[in-house]
């Protein structure tokens, strides 16, 4: 939604795709597998630095299965840490919480300040592995809640920053994902309601999984109200008005 005419794009090869499967009685999903890429076409079609690595084109797998996250706090490996990212929050942006954020235009907030955030982990980490080793040739179980008392009261400094400057071609990727949505549709007067969505999407190495939550969440429901609720203007052809000031084609 963020990368304008990419929508009406997805939203054109989407129709010809339904259209190809109706013509050929074929179930459309079949018709979307069979047009898929292959890491061949990728490479094919975009230059080297777009379509990554072979393990990195995962869009097959996704239309089938589903992925996880990985949490860099993890790496110190606590007793019972499932419960860490309960333990994590996001605060506003700001000067205060953040002095050099830079913008957010071609996805470079998560290259930056969940980048930092994720090597500032790290020197946690590097910091509280010694005490935890020492503590767990005392005691058969260390908790995080031991694990970081234990460290306040040694002063080990909890506290860490960090700055991460994305490379120049750090915006140019590939990204998957794949959505389906229960509709009821009322057929006598065309009301439409969506009652649930599941959406898979690969954003490589989750460093905020609350971040990318947000972010793909809000661009589908934003999705929806462009095709749901906006209307726009036509040409005699019925071809949207890019141009606001071509207003006599109407």
């Amino acid at each position: 939604m963020r990368g304008p005419g990419e929508v009406q794009g997805s939203f054109t090869a989407e129709a010809i795709i339904e259209n190809v499967a109706a013509t050929l009685s074929m179930d459309v999903d079949s018709v979307r597998s069979i047009n898929l890429h292959t890491y061949k076409s990728l490479l094919q079609s975009f230059s080297e630095y777009y379509h990554g690595e072979p393990y990195e084109y995962t869009l097959p797998s996704i239309w089938s299965e589903t992925d996880g996250c990985v949490y860099a706090l993890g790496a110190i490996q606590c007793d019972g840490t499932e419960g860490l990212l309960d333990k994590i929050w996001v605060v506003q942006s700001d000067t205060v919480s953040l002095i050099q954020g830079g913008f957010t235009a071609g996805s470079t907030t998560s290259e930056s300040s969940c980048e930092a955030v994720r090597l500032s982990c790290n020197v946690l980490v590097k910091r509280l592995k010694p005490l935890k080793e020492k503590l767990q040739e005392e005691m058969d179980s260390i908790k995080w809640e031991t694990l970081i008392l234990q460290a306040y009261m040694q002063a080990v400094n909890l506290s860490a920053s960090s700055f991460y400057v994305p490379s120049n071609d750090s915006s140019s990727y590939l990204n998957y994902g794949a959505a389906v949505s229960e509709v009821e549709i009322d057929l006598l007067n065309g009301e439409t309601r969506f009652l649930q969505t599941d959406i898979i999407y690969d954003c490589g190495q989750s460093l905020n999984p609350a971040v990318d939550l947000g972010q793909i969440d809000r661009a589908f429901v934003q999705g929806l109200g462009f095709f749901m609720l906006e209307e726009y203007e036509t040409n005699i052809d019925g071809l949207e008005l890019q141009n606001p000031y071509n207003r006599h084609y109407t």
